[in-house]
């Protein structure tokens, strides 16, 4: 009797690749609620995307007389989701015409990225290698530049590749390679398509490590190659955020027209744009440019945490404070400027947007020793931030500085708003990881009984820190990303610690 488990195996790994298309397919709709909208291309031809913005992946084109059935929309209604012969894709308004009741559709949130492009590069240029080896026996693969479909395509790893794997996703679907010498994320599809050679996904710390750059093509020559590169990073991270964007101001549109199942999902919380010390140092006019973007990142993870205030006030039967909903529209439109205002930036700084480029030169990478997963983390989180988030003003404690200053304060209080002294209070850069700062609440009272102030810069900058609260030596607090706004008029952040649970 003839063998069938070549052809078993060759059925099972066509039904995967059918699944994935390989390279990853957008999510499966053929099971989508119909809504009696439709739409057809007004014109000859148009380019389906993987995501609702322009500097998306194309999935597949329609033509004109195609009807296909739209199953969302984004919230100011300039992107359709459409149903593309089973799967998700998203189209411009302008380029077809509607047949039904377009606001029937729910709004549609695309994919959340895990994590965002300023939370440090985690694709590009790298010789890291990590101790885990693995081989691609059946197909080739795309690398990303991140754990996400909606990151745009480094290349097309052919099949047979060996490739150090360096990080994996929490969740383990997306890990993170270095392919001749480039960092980038690769979709983990299981044993037919990744043959683990040298140790295991278990051994991967979770969203891998920093490259040495930003995953974008340099010219061979010119003095503005690496700034052209860092501004195209932050044209994407401003296009992918400016996703995010569209879905909580739909909620809180929804909200303020009185909706209320708006509390059935997460959104995560956008992570501010991290840049290099030595790119700060080399290109002083990008300052104000990740000034404006980190302010567009940091209003709308307020308008995030305004929402998840009002979702749990609702669903406790708590009363809803009253200016809540103009606070998160408020946030919203803060949002919406400070992205626009980095991208008429980047533009005004002559940079040309582009095609997805190609990475850098790829090169066979050296070894360098293994990277270890971080250790685990302290599960006492005593302590959060009153509104969870940081104040910006200008700084009043030292009137002869003005703005030749910048830095941080505030207090430490306890459940009861008692003040609490003696707590530490750590603060390490992010842009400039060499600057660790401590001090403890009580030293600086004119912020209060429990008070405390660092200095970190002499004057304004868009610099990034993380701040953290610690008893002694247990850390009592998550810590807190701090994104300065490059502002003389805000140039002290305000941060005040307030204990949610029992120390013991």
């Amino acid at each position: 009797m003839r063998d069938l488990k070549p052809v078993l195996h060759l059925l099972v790994m066509a039904a995967i690749l059918a699944a994935v298309g390989v390279f990853l397919a957008p999510r499966d709709l053929s099971q989508a609620q119909d809504f009696g909208v439709t739409v057809t291309p007004n014109r000859e031809r148009i380019n389906v995307r993987i995501g609702p913005a322009i500097g998306h992946e194309v999935i597949g084109t329609l033509s004109m007389g195609q009807v296909v059935p739209a199953t969302g929309r984004t919230s100011n209604g300039e992107w359709l989701r459409i149903n593309y012969f089973g799967q998700e894709g998203w189209v411009g308004r302008v380029v077809v015409t509607v047949s039904g009741n377009m606001d029937a559709l729910p709004i549609g949130a695309p994919t959340v990225l895990p994590f965002d492009l300023g939370d440090g590069p985690r694709a590009g240029p790298s010789n890291a290698t990590g101790g885990a080896t693995i081989r691609l026996p059946e197909s080739g693969i795309r690398l990303r530049a991140g754990p996400s479909e909606l990151y745009f395509m480094i290349a097309n790893v052919p099949r047979y590749e060996v490739l150090a794997a360096t990080g994996r996703s929490p969740d383990g679907q997306w890990l993170q390679v270095n392919y001749r010498g480039t960092l980038g994320w690769i979709a983990n599809l299981g044993e037919l398509f990744i043959e683990w050679q040298r140790g295991s996904i278990t051994d991967l710390p979770e969203w891998g490590i920093l490259a040495d750059g930003p995953p974008v093509n340099q010219p061979v020559v010119g003095p503005s190659a690496t700034r052209d590169a860092l501004m195209t990073a932050m044209l994407l991270h401003i296009d992918v955020s400016t996703n995010r964007l569209d879905v909580i101001a739909g909620i809180w549109n929804t909200i303020s027209m009185g909706g209320t199942r708006v509390c059935s999902f997460g959104l995560g919380h956008p992570q501010p744009y991290i840049p290099r010390d030595v790119d700060l140092s080399t290109y002083p006019e990008l300052d104000p440019v990740i000034a404006a973007l980190n302010e567009g990142l940091e209003e709308t993870g307020r308008a995030i945490d305004l929402w998840e205030q009002w979702c749990e006030s609702f669903s406790q039967n708590y009363p809803i404070p009253p200016d809540l909903v103009n606070s998160g529209l408020e946030a919203i439109r803060n949002a919406r400027t400070g992205f626009a205002s980095a991208r008429a930036q980047i533009l005004a700084l002559g940079l040309e947007p582009t095609p997805t480029p190609l990475p850098p030169a790829l090169t066979p990478a050296p070894q360098v020793p293994t990277v270890t997963a971080p250790a685990a983390l302290p599960d006492l989180m005593a302590f959060g931030l009153a509104g969870n988030r940081v104040v910006y003003t200008t700084q009043f404690t030292h009137p002869d500085l003005g703005c030749n200053w910048q830095g941080l304060g505030g207090q430490v209080l306890g459940m009861q708003g008692e003040p609490l002294t003696g707590f530490t209070i750590r603060v390490e850069g992010v842009t400039d990881p060499t600057l660790v700062l401590e001090t403890v609440s009580g030293a600086e009272t004119a912020y209060g009984p429990s008070g405390w102030e660092l200095q970190l810069a002499g004057g304004p900058n868009s610099h990034v820190y993380r701040v953290t609260l610690y008893q002694g030596q247990r850390r009592v607090s998550d810590p807190k990303v701090v994104a300065f706004p490059n502002d003389c008029a805000r140039n002290l952040g305000i941060m005040n610690f307030n204990q949610l649970t029992p120390l013991e």
